[in-house]
């Protein structure tokens, strides 16, 4: 869950599937659009928004700005987000699988309380200079000055201790939520604020959710509930222009964010250690496989074929793959990756794993899939069993036969089972729930019998369904308790985590007797437990290097404890306003009309800079809530040819081909060549340029796999008017352009510390000529770059060819951005070629901070090596070449902005006009992070 990004500025129009049916409800807090067939869920969501605004803004203030809030069906993404410019929230309704991966709340439910509160929060960061700095430069201003003023992790932590005084769960209340965190203070270990605060590449860091929460809950139970409501209002207001949140909260509580994140860890440290010496002594699982020193996650223990130990292991520097375990602690065995997911999962059974991976429509993004994933562990086969699929949690049945999964029902909005045909996948049954969603459903060990959670209103149950008589059992009560992941041992016991005493353990469930007992006693959580034929309990736990895998030699039944918080809950912290908002919404009905046309709501919502070094300037840009239709104003200086240029464009995405058309007028300043008298001369060529346009782009992207993919074809027509000075370039008062390009991109995916992807291969081809009777000029561009590996699994391999063609004598010449070899100035040239070959390697990670104004995070080395050439008008060839290196720095300025930027040194190899061997430096802003 995100909050206060540019949401529309940029992005990509017209990602909705055109088939949907889009209405909308008109509120006091905003307009709700919606799919047709999701009204009541539309007005549940009206209506908690209705009852936060007047019952709990407390926190923050009263103000409140009316925002577009779409509900998102078609796309499976586990998350939600509040941005800027314009000022619009999205929802994705389909729930995750894990039920304590983010409370055990109902997923619309939570996003509703957790998202509306950020809407609550920026509406009340319009104060004082960042309101002056919206009226200037319209959102993007608030977005960027109110980024600046509250730091991240007020944000998200404020929203989820709202979710949890709010409804019967949220995440302060899971303890898998904070058990990274927890881990790390059990061993001692404390990173200071700016690490936390900047995260980092190398180290296990937990997020500003995490200990912005705790941070802001042991405020509230030390200085009072009100405390950040004046100190966020004043530091959004930027009293105290220099580090304004840190000014106004040592006013109100005599500590800066420096020390209030350090007394609240502390704090935290001292309630964990005074929990955990009032339980009976842990008993610990013994460590098992390989201990890797880089940071890696073990998820989803369990059993292959002749019980080999299996698990999804991904990293800093791994991506997800399946693994055998070594049970002797040597190096793991890869089996094969696993592709992109919406959340992490893998189940085994028998000869098989299965899983799923995401997919989507290549042109409306907004639409994606989740396919089931088949694969023999014996054979290494892998099958892509259903397509365009909504399925999740698949799991194959004892003989081999059938899968059963989650599916998705997007008209119904709820969650449902269905039986698969492992072969085929055709549909074999369907088991609709008791409640909204199921989830993480298995087969017993004959096959007869489906487990499953079944969540509704009063909490999540687990549930049996007979196949054969279609008959229900409920296992467990409904509870909020926090329960994870779901496995069935050979003897038929059902072995699940539950957090229901304040950290999670492994219990089981007896089918037939309806008995619970609880198997593990752990200091942080025993996570995805599973229970092998030969008694012996597998589970992953929390470290302050990922989670690690644990066995315990044999099952016992340990006494039960009493329910209870965790130490990270907090809730004296918010007990003044503690309320289930769930339990008793108001059912006011809004009006819901029909949104005609996507050419609907558009919205002015920024004025502010824009271009690039290059061309600097200023825009007016508006766009609707849908984002299919965008239309901005620009005026931008061409340093390169010192001169203006202003123009207007607007872009149409509600059809299959993104449409855009402009108006541009230029005063160009180019060079260019001719003949005369005394032979070939160079001219400064100056003259007004009148340009109407109209581009027909189709951009695709998908994933499959690990692998994600974009072509990108496009072609434009222009008609270009020239003023008077024109006629002396031998340039018609009027003539037209024709413009084509193509993107194509095939790149892995990379591990965080892996300083770019080990595989792939980008390349983008430009032409553009003019169109008549004569010919005035023309231009071809090709820029590719292949990805390869390194020598260790950070390192990467990088080859660049680069390519341009175009005529000195031509008497109109398009822009070039042409990069040449690297040391050598950029030359008017007719040809010029470029190859490079790049190897590039971390060197450090200092996670340093510098008084909240700089973060270092990584020093990275590229060496390279560039040959190239060019031809001029006579067709002389020049060679170039040059050898070097450039030492990147990767960053973060004033605690918010992510960038890099290196320091570039060339030796140049050979001697051409105007420029002869030796070192040439330079510095390079804007590399990829």
């Amino acid at each position: 869950m995100a909050c206060c990004l540019p949401a529309g500025l940029g992005a990509q129009l017209g990602l909705h599937p055109p088939e949907v049916d889009w209405r909308r409800l008109r509120t006091d807090e905003g307009n709700i659009l919606y799919p047709a067939g999701y009204e009541a869920r539309a007005q549940r969501i009206a209506n908690l928004m209705a009852v936060i605004r007047d019952e709990h803004a407390g926190g923050v203030g009263e103000k409140h700005y009316r925002f577009d809030l779409v509900l998102q069906t078609p796309n499976l993404t586990v998350n939600g987000y509040v941005g800027l410019a314009p000022f619009r929230s999205e929802f994705f309704l389909t729930p995750p699988q894990q039920p304590n991966l983010l409370s055990m709340t109902d997923w619309a439910d939570l996003l509703t309380v957790h998202e509306f509160r950020h809407v609550q929060q920026v509406s009340n960061q319009r104060r004082g200079w960042t309101k002056i700095g919206s009226w200037l430069f319209g959102q993007l201003a608030w977005a960027g000055m109110g980024s600046l003023a509250i730091p991240n992790w007020y944000m998200e932590g404020d929203a989820v201790v709202a979710e949890t005084a709010l409804t019967p769960s949220g995440r302060g209340r899971t303890p898998a939520f904070s058990a990274t965190l927890r881990s790390i203070l059990d061993e001692g270990r404390y990173y200071n604020y700016s690490r936390s605060r900047n995260n980092s590449l190398r180290r296990l860091i937990p997020d500003h959710y995490r200990y912005g929460y705790n941070t802001i809950n042991y405020a509230r139970e030390r200085f009072g509930e009100e405390v950040w409501r004046g100190v966020f209002q004043r530091a959004s207001a930027y009293r105290g222009i220099v580090y304004p949140f840190t000014r106004q909260l040592r006013k109100a509580t005599g500590l800066g964010t420096r020390k209030m994140y350090r007394a609240a860890i502390d704090d935290l440290a001292a309630r964990q250690d005074t929990f955990l010496n009032d339980r009976a002594p842990a008993v610990a699982g013994e460590p098992i496989g390989a201990d890797p020193r880089a940071v890696t996650d073990y998820h989803y223990p369990l059993l292959g074929p002749d019980g080999v130990l299996l698990a999804l292991r991904s990293g800093y520097r791994d991506v997800p793959t399946l693994v055998a375990i070594d049970p002797d602690g040597g190096p793991d065995r890869k089996i094969t990756p696993v592709g992109i997911q919406r959340e992490p999962y893998v189940d085994a059974r028998g000869e098989l794993a299965t899983w799923m991976e995401t997919r989507n429509h290549p042109r409306y993004t907004n639409q994606t899939y989740s396919d089931l994933i088949v694969y023999n562990l014996r054979t290494g086969e892998k099958r892509k069993l259903t397509t365009r699929g909504k399925l999740f949690s698949p799991s194959a049945d004892p003989a081999g036969e059938r899968i059963v999964a989650v599916e998705r029902d997007i008209p119904a909005d709820v969650s449902r089972l269905v039986v698969l045909d492992v072969n085929s996948g055709a549909v074999l049954t369907t088991i609709d729930p008791v409640g909204q969603d199921v989830a993480l459903p298995k087969f017993s060990p004959d096959g007869g019998t489906v487990y499953y959670y079944d969540r509704g209103p009063t909490g999540t149950a687990i549930v049996s369904y007979a196949l054969a008589t279609n008959e229900r059992a409920v296992l467990l009560a409904a509870t909020y308790e926090p329960l994870g992941n779901l496995h069935v041992s050979a003897g038929g016991k059902l072995i699940y985590s539950s957090g229901r005493d304040g950290i999670d353990n492994a219990y089981q469930l007896d089918p037939a007797t309806g008995e619970v007992g609880r198997l593990t006693d752990v200091r942080i959580g025993a996570e995805f437990p599973i229970v092998a034929a030969d008694g012996g309990l597998y589970y992953t736990e929390a470290t302050p290097r990922g989670k690690r895998l644990r066995r315990l030699s044999s099952v016992i039944i340990l006494p039960s404890r009493p329910a209870a918080g965790n130490p990270y809950e907090r809730p004296a912290a918010w007990v003044g306003s503690v309320q289930n908002l769930l339990g008793d919404v108001p059912q006011e009905t809004y009006p819901s009309e029909d949104v005609h046309d996507n050419l609907s709501g558009l919205r002015l919502h920024s004025w502010s800079f824009a271009g690039n070094n290059v061309a600097p300037g200023v825009s007016l840009v508006a766009s609707n809530a849908l984002n299919t239709l965008q239309a901005s104003a620009t005026a931008l200086y061409n340093r390169n040819e010192e001169r203006f240029i202003y123009g207007i464009a607007a872009s149409y995405g509600g059809l299959y081909p993104v449409l855009t058309a402009r108006a541009q007028f230029a005063n160009r300043a180019y060079d260019r060549v001719a003949f005369d008298e005394s032979g070939l001369v160079a001219l400064r060529q100056r003259l007004d340029q009148l340009s109407l346009g109209l581009t027909a782009a189709v951009p695709l992207s998908w994933v499959a796999g690990e692998f994600s993919y974009a072509v990108v074809p496009s072609v434009g027509y222009d008609r270009i008017a020239i003023g008077e000075a024109g006629a002396g370039a031998g340039l018609p008062a009027n003539f037209s352009a024709a413009r084509g390009r193509l993107g194509l991109q095939a790149i892995r995916r990379r591990a965080r510390s892996q300083v770019h992807s080990r595989l792939g291969a980008t390349a983008n081809l430009a032409y553009s000529t003019t169109i008549g009777r004569r010919m005035l000029g023309d231009y071809l561009n090709l820029d590719t770059r292949l990805w390869l590996p390194g020598l260790f699994k950070t390192h990467g391999t990088r080859v660049d060819f680069a390519y341009r063609s175009r005529e000195l004598l031509d008497p109109y010449q398009f822009i070039d951005n042409f990069q040449e070899v690297r040391g050598y100035s950029n030359r008017f040239t007719d040809r010029s070629f470029r190859m490079s070959f790049n190897y590039e390697l971390p060197l450090l990670y200092p996670d340093f901070g510098l008084l909240g104004i700089w973060y270092l995070r990584r020093v990275r080395l590229n060496t390279f090596y560039d040959r190239g050439f060019f031809t001029l008008v006579s067709d002389d060839r020049f060679e170039l070449s040059s050898v070097g290196a450039e030492l990147f720095f990767d960053q973060v300025w004033l605690n918010t902005a992510s960038g890099s930027f290196g320091i570039q040194v060339a030796r140049i190899l050979d001697d051409v006009s105007g420029e002869s061997g030796g070192f040439k430096f330079g510095i390079v802003v804007g590399q990829r992070f």
